[in-house]
């Protein structure tokens, strides 16, 4: 028995062969959605591409070309983020952790663009996982210079995952009470974590700067004064003065 799909595509040859382009067409974008609903994203581009040409042979149907070539722009950037979760995961097994990360964050974007606001939060929230057990372990072995890295891959995957919530937000307005109070809630529960790891960058620069000091090499202590100052900088834009009052002390103590 000939699955919903191929008796469809059966359908819509047939359309075409007898020069019925609309039902063709139609049959075709149908065909489009069920295709990726099954995940078979390389049929859905071919019966997207079908359809153009059935369209293509009617006047005034510019919009609904159009919109199949965004439909393929679109099921190409969900077919790259589907690979980029494939590959985190497979990294994420040999233990190639910042590989790992970085292939769930790219893989986050790409289903951002295509509104999976639900599956781009799981990966970001898999790449943020792995850089902050790296920006641990960088501190541990006192490589700051790397942990200043981490740290910063960190707040910024917390901004998306932010962002993403906001999307969530907006996207599913039917939303009960309670369900919209547990969003708002985890987005709190992010902003709170973006500042404390926005906290341990700066935290990273003061203990790389005293890295600098206690070499007796040239420019140390203006590498020093500098790496104070960015640490300065992130402590004043999560408010912590205090914070940046001492190390403002301490590097107009560098001599």
């Amino acid at each position: 028995m000939k699955s919903q799909i191929d008796q469809l595509k059966g359908e819509a040859e047939a359309n075409y062969s007898a020069s019925r382009w609309e039902d063709s067409a139609k049959t075709y974008e149908h065909l489009v959605g069920l295709a990726q609903q099954n995940n078979e994203l390389e049929q859905a581009i071919e019966f997207a591409i079908a359809a153009i040409h059935a369209w293509k042979q009617m006047t005034d149907k510019e919009t609904r070309i159009n919109r199949l070539y965004q439909s393929i722009g679109l099921i190409g950037v969900k077919k790259a983020a589907i690979g980029f979760e494939q590959q985190a995961k497979t990294a994420e097994t040999n233990n190639e952790l910042k590989n790992s990360a970085l292939n769930f964050e790219e893989a986050g974007t790409g289903y951002s663009l295509i509104q999976n606001y639900d599956r781009a939060k799981t990966c970001f929230e898999s790449s943020v996982k792995i850089f902050e057990d790296l920006s641990s372990e960088a501190m541990k072995d006192a490589d700051f210079e790397t942990a200043i890295h981490m740290f910063d891959r960190v707040c910024k995957l917390y901004e998306k995952i932010i962002t993403v919530l906001d999307k969530i937000l907006i996207d599913k307005k039917e939303l009960d009470r309670v369900a919209k109070h547990s969003l708002l809630e985890e987005k709190a529960k992010m902003e709170k974590n973006m500042a404390l790891s926005k906290k341990n960058k700066a935290y990273s620069h003061e203990k790389l700067a005293q890295s600098y000091l206690d070499k007796d090499e040239p420019d140390c202590n203006r590498i020093a004064e500098k790496e104070y100052s960015k640490a300065i900088e992130i402590l004043e834009s999560i408010d912590e003065i205090q914070l940046a009052k001492k190390l403002q002390t301490k590097k107009e103590n560098i001599t």
